[in-house]
Formats: structure tokens, C-alpha cells, sequence
């Protein structure tokens, strides 16, 4: 127990003085007044807070009033016809300024009105004062698939307090995932909430780009449905994986995204396959046969010792695959 208890912190002493308020009395017109303009700014406070809702009430009363029902009608078929024109026409824009910052308004809204309980049910909620303290919704920002929350923690918290708690947090909100990361102040934490799985369907080929982008090659898909781009310039790149988690998927995605630059001779490719061109031997006939010979130069180890272990291997394989049809088809159904 220690001798003397060390508090941070400012502490208010009584002060010397304490002076009461006088009371004034004034004119009933005059508090009339007073509370008629008290009312009218917090109208326009309303109004102003909440301009996503009193704005479109404003326009469409205006243009029923001036229109009839033909002019809100005309309003929602305008808006609709430039919003699938411009959906049609450039889509990347349409949806980084149009349909992706009305989805977020959307998702914020969805979002606080299950802010309270799943704060408090996840023990998020800092009872402080007599008073019940809760992280501050910040914003959202919607992606393909995911949605970005920044929240803003309360006193004492960090990150890893809703990291502990994100499986609770995904079932409160409804989404397959949720991973908490550091915002860019201290105060602040992102939640990135994955509504669905970009990557359960199969991922179709990703264009070849004309020019290859060697701080950026396009190779694939990352979990939030964004495409990833693998840095090569200046760097070494080491793939790792158990067998069948698709490294040889990541090799040819590469391989592929440098097409266009191997045939202007900008890239040229080589590959050492140690197994005696089991990896890269069947891939690369494949390019010679559609006349891309320069895609890979195959660079094999021509010793007697490494085409026998090659070739061990490969009757080995060949027993192993024909041992395990054997017991499927004697297996009783």
C-alpha cells in the first residue's frame, strides 16, 4: 500500500468568493423576443444539421407546389437518367463520386442506429462520472465489398480493445469480418468491415497492360475486392506457400502481366526449375506453342544425377496418382 496516492490531474478548490447571480426582471415582450430568435437559430440549426434530409423536403414541396406531381416526378427521372448515363459511360468515376459516397451516407445511418448496442454489449462503453461514455462514429467510406469506419476512442482505449472484440462486432453489425487497424492520429481507429468475399468466385484474368508497371503490376485481387499491385523494381519477391495454396498461380499471374513487355524486349524472363522442368517445363511448351517463345527461357539442370531424381520423381507420382484410383474404384459405395 503505497504512503501517498499521486493523482493526475487539476483540481478545483472552492474558490474564495462565491457571488450569486442577481435577478433581473424584464419585460414580457422582451423574453417573448428572446425566446422566439432562441427558436428560430435552432431551426436553422436543424436545418443545417441535418441537410442530407430538410434539403430534397425543401426541393420537392417547392416543386409540387410550383409543378404538381410532375415536377418531382421529372426531378427523380432526370436524376435517374444522368446517373445511368453516367454509370454507362465512366464507370470508374461514377463510382468513386457518385454512387460510393451515397452508399456511405447510407451505411453511416445503418450503422449508428446499432452504434449504442453493440458499444455496450461489446463492453466498449466507458462508464465515467456517473455518465456513459461512447466512441465517436467519425465516418464511413464503402469500397467494393468493404466498408471503412473511423472511430473516434475514448480516453484510455486503443486499438486492440476492438480487435479483441471484432467477431462480436461483425455479428452486431451484420458482416462476414471485422479488422482493426491505427488511424492516422492516436485517437483514432479504423474498422474495416467486410460485407461480402470478392474472392470466393473465381477471379477472371486481369488485362495485360501495354506498358508494364513495375512498382504496380497488376497480379490479382486483395480480400476487399481492390486489385493488387506487385512492386518488382528494386525489390526481390519471395513467394511462399504449402503445396496447393496456388503458388504457381502467383508465378504465371506475373508472368502474364510481363507478356507485353517481353515481345518489345523491354522484359526478358528467366526460369530455373531445379525438378528438371516439372514447375516451368509444361508451361513453358505451352507458350511456344502460341508462338510466344520469349515469354520464358527455361533454364534446366542438365546433370545425370538431376534428370534421374527428375525422373524418380515424376514414376513416382505417377504409382501414387494410379494407387489412389485403384482404392477409389475397390472402395464399396
Amino acid at each position: 500500500m503505497p504512503l501517498v496516492n499521486v493523482i493526475r490531474g487539476d483540481r478545483i478548490d472552492p474558490a474564495p468568493i462565491n457571488i450569486r447571480t442577481p435577478i433581473i426582471r424584464i419585460p414580457m415582450w422582451l423574453a417573448l423576443t428572446w425566446w422566439t430568435v432562441k427558436g428560430f437559430c435552432r431551426l436553422v440549426w436543424l436545418l443545417l444539421r441535418f441537410w442530407y434530409v430538410t434539403t430534397p423536403a425543401v426541393v420537392f414541396g417547392w416543386l409540387y407546389l410550383r409543378f404538381g406531381w410532375a415536377g418531382p416526378v421529372g426531378l427523380v427521372a432526370s436524376v435517374a437518367a444522368v446517373a445511368a448515363g453516367w454509370g454507362f459511360g465512366h464507370r470508374p468515376s461514377f463510382l468513386r463520386f457518385g454512387w460510393w459516397p451515397v452508399l456511405s451516407c447510407y451505411r453511416r445511418w445503418v450503422y449508428r442506429r446499432k452504434w449504442l448496442a453493440a458499444m455496450v454489449t461489446a463492453k466498449l462503453a466507458i462508464s465515467f462520472d456517473g455518465h456513459t461514455v461512447l466512441p465517436i462514429l467519425k465516418g464511413v467510406r464503402c469500397g467494393a465489398g468493404v466498408d471503412v469506419v473511423a472511430v473516434r476512442m475514448v480516453s484510455g482505449q486503443i486499438p486492440d480493445d476492438f480487435a479483441r472484440v471484432s467477431e462480436r462486432l461483425a455479428h452486431t453489425f451484420g458482416v462476414r469480418q471485422i479488422k482493426a487497424s491505427p488511424g492516422k492520429r492516436t485517437d483514432l481507429v479504423l474498422l474495416t468491415l467486410f460485407r461480402g468475399d470478392p474472392l470466393a468466385r473465381v477471379v477472371r484474368p486481369l488485362p495485360v497492360p501495354a506498358v508494364p508497371e513495375f512498382t504496380a503490376l497488376p497480379v490479382g485481387r486483395q480480400e476487399d475486392g481492390d486489385g493488387y499491385g506487385l512492386r518488382l523494381f528494386g525489390t526481390q519477391v519471395l513467394v511462399v506457400g504449402a503445396t496447393g495454396s496456388g503458388k504457381g498461380s502467383v508465378i504465371w499471374s506475373v508472368v502474364r502481366s510481363l507478356a507485353a513487355g517481353t515481345t518489345s524486349s523491354l522484359v526478358q524472363l528467366w526460369g530455373l526449375d531445379p525438378k528438371g522442368g516439372m514447375e516451368l517445363g509444361t508451361r513453358a511448351r505451352a507458350c511456344r506453342d502460341e508462338r510466344a517463345s520469349s515469354w520464358l527461357n527455361l533454364s534446366v539442370a542438365r546433370t545425370g544425377g538431376m534428370r534421374r531424381r527428375g525422373g524418380r520423381t515424376r514414376r513416382a507420382c505417377g504409382r501414387r496418382v494410379a494407387g489412389m484410383a485403384a482404392r477409389q474404384r475397390g472402395r464399396p459405395g
